[in-house]
């Protein structure tokens, strides 16, 4: 543990106080909360709490075993239909976390020994998809459908049992070029798995917008990518993820999925609370519209600050830092200022590639956006002087 704290590298749990919205308490500190992904706001939401209450009164807590069992709710099935409707896709199942999700697809749709090609910069619970399914896990260069065209030609497609991408990518903030990988694996005939966590609810075509997500937008169905994965815990205030695609595939998840067979099915307040989310994510168009000014409004302050932020256009907004020590002192310093902005450093990123992970919501104010830009500047200059001032 010494090790880890001297390299900068030791994570702390911070306990919460309350809600979790524009403000936070950890540890008995208030803080304005950037480091949510609570996209749209909704996490705060008036209605939601009840929503979910009455769910937990009339189906119980809990949801008293696995799907298949007796798990299956109405709100969950409700949710699931919903699902599939808002992504355009034939039916979707839901998973009770993100990280289930994820590793059911290699283990479903591939045979061990098989090739599973990733981006480089893929969320871990893809990555850990192809391991635990014994599967020959290899990545082609971040974003790079020319790569994965390369890899998928010389592995020989046959061999390859899926391509994974994130939409959005978590810590970058940047997008995949979707329809370039949708064509690559079109042409190989190989299956493609998408997963838009951080897409869904917040991107979408901007002539309904419903937030239907980062592979919508792109124009793509069902067949160009048939498995499109998505998150219920950001913007959509709940919990859960789910897998939506073609009946078929769909099914075959149901009855064999390990992480869906053995695990208990999401409750049903959570349920009613996640299909609640996306009903009023459509009928309140402005929490999204709020987002995308907060996001313009604030890179805008950052380059007048001279701040390094990269060029993308969506609620991750990563700040370089360099160095885990550095980064982990930003944190701390903003931390007793009143900001809450993580530090994302080695091994969720790459050594020597430790960053502030600001993210913006619905809920931020101007003001909110000006006082960070000022104390980020301030903090980076003090940190990178003496990066051990706050250890």
């Amino acid at each position: 543990m010494q090790t880890l704290k001297v390299a900068g590298l030791q994570r702390q749990r911070l306990l919460r106080s309350g809600n979790a919205g524009r403000l936070i308490t950890l540890d008995g500190k208030d803080c304005l909360n950037f480091s949510s992904n609570d996209y749209l706001g909704l996490n705060t939401h008036p209605d939601l709490p009840e929503i979910a209450r009455r769910a937990a009164c009339q189906y119980g807590n809990g949801s008293s075993g696995s799907a298949l069992v007796s798990g299956y709710s109405e709100p969950l099935q409700a949710l699931e239909q919903a699902i599939a409707t808002l992504t355009g896709r034939t039916a979707a199942v839901v998973f009770s976390s993100g990280y289930l999700a994820n590793l059911a697809l290699a283990q479903v749709f591939c045979q061990r020994g098989q090739t599973v090609l990733e981006d480089r910069f893929n969320h871990a619970s893809l990555i850990d998809s192809a391991r635990l399914a014994g599967c020959r896990l290899k990545r082609y260069r971040h974003a790079d459908a020319a790569d994965l065209a390369h890899k998928l030609e010389r592995d020989e497609s046959r061999h390859v049992g899926l391509v994974c991408s994130d939409a959005v990518f978590s810590m970058d903030g940047d997008t995949a070029p979707l329809a370039e990988l949708a064509a690559c694996c079109g042409k190989a005939g190989v299956l493609l798995a998408v997963d838009d966590a951080h897409g869904i609810g917040v991107f979408g075509p901007e002539e309904n917008n419903l937030g239907q997500g980062s592979v919508v937008a792109a124009g793509l169905d069902e067949t160009q990518v048939p498995l499109l994965c998505g998150t219920l815990g950001k913007a959509y205030a709940s919990a859960g993820a789910f897998v939506a695609g073609p009946q078929p595939l769909i099914d075959l998840l149901v009855q064999t999925a390990r992480t869906y067979l053995f695990n208990t099915a999401l409750p049903p307040a959570l349920a009613a609370t996640a299909l609640a989310a996306i009903r009023l994510s459509q009928e309140e168009s402005q929490h999204r519209q709020r987002l995308f000014a907060n996001i313009a409004h604030f890179r805008q302050l950052a380059r007048a600050a001279g701040l390094l932020v990269r060029a993308v256009n969506g609620p991750i907004q990563p700040l370089m830092v360099g160095g885990e020590t550095q980064a982990t002192a930003a944190e701390r310093a903003l931390r007793q200022q009143g900001f809450f902005v993580r530090a994302m450093r080695y091994p969720t990123v790459a050594k020597g590639q430790a960053r502030l992970r600001i993210t913006l919501t619905a809920s931020h104010s101007r003001n909110d956006l000006q006082r960070l830009v000022e104390a980020l500047s301030k903090v980076l200059i003090e940190t990178t002087e003496n990066p051990t001032a706050h250890d």
